[in-house]
């Protein structure tokens, strides 16, 4: 017996090479308009040069099923570079299986 449940027939998703990019560009988009809010003028000060000098730099995705609750949840992050190609932080977007944002995570690692 199958220890999802008899409604689950396979676990296993493909993502092809231009899904992954669509993904990749949502999450950059999605950075975009977080560093662009007014009420984040304040984040160039954080890090010491202006946000808009971030380098975007493609991470990972995960997609995540929940067993108790039924729901998958993909992650697409991106890596945040100075433009010395140092690693700033990151930028987490995070979808439900309905392609919609139900989150993002931007974290700023400390100098």
């Amino acid at each position: 017996m199958n220890p999802f449940g008899a409604h689950i027939r396979s676990l296993i998703m493909f993502l092809t090479k231009e899904e992954l990019e669509l993904k990749y560009s949502k999450a950059k988009n999605a950075f975009e308009k977080c560093i662009n809010y007014e009420e984040n003028e304040y984040l160039s000060d954080e890090i010491g040069f202006s946000v808009k000098d971030i380098i975007v730099k493609y991470d990972s995705v995960k997609i995540e099923y929940s067993y108790s609750s039924g729901i998958c949840l993909t992650s697409i992050k991106v890596l945040l570079l100075s433009e010395k190609n140092e690693r700033i932080g990151t930028f987490t977007l995070v979808e439900d299986d309905n392609e919609d944002i139900i989150d993002d995570i931007l974290v700023f690692t400390s100098s």
